[in-house]
């Protein structure tokens, strides 16, 4: 009988659990065309979990566990332009094993349904292939709050995705660009045999004997050819989708706070899937012992002045 009422009560708290969290995905946290989609994920919830408490374990395959469920729909909840991709390379950095297609699908069976690409960009085999090391730099440009251009500047470690700089100014000159190079030597980076950019007017013909004097070769890409240097623009369109283009930009100094914050997020808590799911300067977190996950704790904080959710597992 104690069994019996125990299986009561678990059923009814974690049914309302479900439907609080409804309430949250449609009216305050994830925005979608399809409320329905979340409703129906809600109640498949609720009889998956029921099937758990009430019914006898089937044969074959075991299930992904319910609290690493629960964990990947907050996960999404919390940080809504995060993919399945990005979702699994997160629980992988806490020892939980989850592949992107598990995700996915615990997604769509929650209605979380991830947004289609429009295109799929063509892919590129890089004529610099048989180096150690390279970097990639390029612009990108956005507006403050009185509709000012102001350009920020990144380069990349191409192997391991580390930032190696990232500056803004609302006016690139040669001699801005050229003591960037020289921030670079102050902090300690040695410059890699190549460097790669696009042919932006700033990059005029005097940027490879510049490159020179630093033991690093220039390497141009053809002309309208951004995926020729895909790692820097996709850096750009991440640091836009997960911040820039979320806050109001007051001025250059506030831009450039907001870079070196992101910078140290980039480099020592944000997964990369170009390197699968790696983070640069700490590769080998997440390959620790395995977390227990019928005691899953897990603690939050905010990070990118409270746009992300970052995860960790509980000491």
């Amino acid at each position: 009988m104690e069994s019996f009422r125990t299986k009561i009560r678990w059923s009814f708290r974690y049914s309302i659990r479900i439907l609080v969290e409804l309430l949250k995905n449609l009216w305050k946290y994830y925005f979608t065309p399809y409320p329905l989609l979340l409703i129906l994920g809600s109640i498949r919830r609720i009889i998956r979990r029921l099937k758990i408490i009430w019914l006898a374990k089937p044969r074959g395959r075991p299930p992904i566990h319910e609290n690493v469920v629960d964990l990947i729909i907050e996960m999404k909840r919390s940080n809504q332009i995060w993919g399945a991709q990005r979702i699994s390379d997160e629980l992988q950095l806490m020892g939980i094993n989850v592949s992107k297609k598990t995700v996915l699908k615990i997604l769509r069976i929650n209605g979380f349904v991830p947004p289609r690409t429009r295109f799929t960009p063509p892919s590129w085999r890089s004529v610099l292939d048989s180096l150690h090391r390279y970097w990639a730099m390029d612009f990108t440009t956005v507006f403050d709050s009185n509709g000012i251009p102001l350009f920020i500047f990144a380069i990349i470690e191409v192997p391991s995705r580390k930032l190696i700089l990232i500056n803004s100014t609302e006016h690139p000159t040669r001699n801005w660009l050229v003591q960037q190079f020289r921030n670079c030597c102050i902090a300690d980076q040695s410059f890699p045999r190549a460097m790669v950019h696009d042919r932006d007017g700033i990059f005029g013909q005097w940027l490879p004997g510049v490159l020179a004097k630093f033991g690093c070769k220039s390497f141009k890409t053809s002309p309208r050819s951004p995926w020729e240097n895909p790692f820097v623009e996709r850096f750009n369109l991440s640091i836009k989708t997960e911040m820039l283009n979320r806050l109001v930009l007051v001025d250059n100094t506030h831009v450039r706070k907001l870079c070196v914050g992101y910078q140290d997020y980039y480099n020592r808590k944000r997964p990369h899937q170009g390197i699968n799911g790696v983070i640069p300067y700490f590769p080998d977190v997440g390959n620790e012992n395995i977390p227990d996950i019928e005691n899953l704790r897990v603690t939050k904080s905010r990070e990118l002045n409270g746009l992300v959710t970052h995860f960790k597992l509980a000491a």
